[in-house]
């Protein structure tokens, strides 16, 4: 089984993982589990710190591949199937 994070989970994964769902920590627990994340997160995360609705500690695209490498997280592209 995979996850998908969207990306206020994965906002919340970086300041607060006790505030995700009880199945979405446990999976975070499991290295089993597969975790993934869509490039269009870092998108979206960028727009929101450009906007000031935001504040990171780091640049957004550092931002975004620290918590790829750190949670261990599979990035999923965006595709022209996906992004139409």
């Amino acid at each position: 089984m995979s996850l998908l994070l969207d990306t206020c989970a994965l906002y919340a994964l970086a300041e607060d993982p006790r505030s995700l769902s009880p199945k979405v920590q446990q999976a975070l627990q499991r290295q089993s589990q597969a975790l993934h994340v869509s490039a269009i997160s870092a998108f979206e995360v960028a727009i929101k710190v450009r906007k000031g609705g935001v504040v990171l500690p780091l640049a957004p695209w550092v931002w975004f591949q620290r918590l790829v490498k750190e949670f261990n997280l599979i990035e999923v592209p965006v595709s022209a199937a996906i992004a139409g």
